[in-house]
């Protein structure tokens, strides 16, 4: 978590303290491989902060899947359209 307080203190201009405090209502989710973060077709409420490895959005058009969006380390990810 220390990277993303990191993060949240030079995006948003706040303290550490208040960081701190921001993240006590955050949860850590450690994926696999080939695991879902959001379920297409559900509306998104979840934020995550990719600290290692890919993530790939993907959704399913008429049978298709197509591949949406890209997530790199120390970025965030979500859905904003669902």
């Amino acid at each position: 978590m220390e990277k993303l307080k990191e993060q949240i203190c030079r995006i948003f201009d706040i303290s550490s303290e208040e960081a701190s405090i921001f993240l006590a209502e955050f949860k850590r989710k450690e994926l696999k491989k080939n695991e879902v973060f959001i379920v297409e077709g559900e509306i998104c409420h979840v934020v995550g902060l990719i600290e290692k490895g890919l993530m790939v959005c993907i959704y399913n058009k008429d049978g298709e899947e197509i591949i949406d969006e890209f997530g790199f380390e120390n970025g965030f990810i979500t859905n904003y359209y669902s």
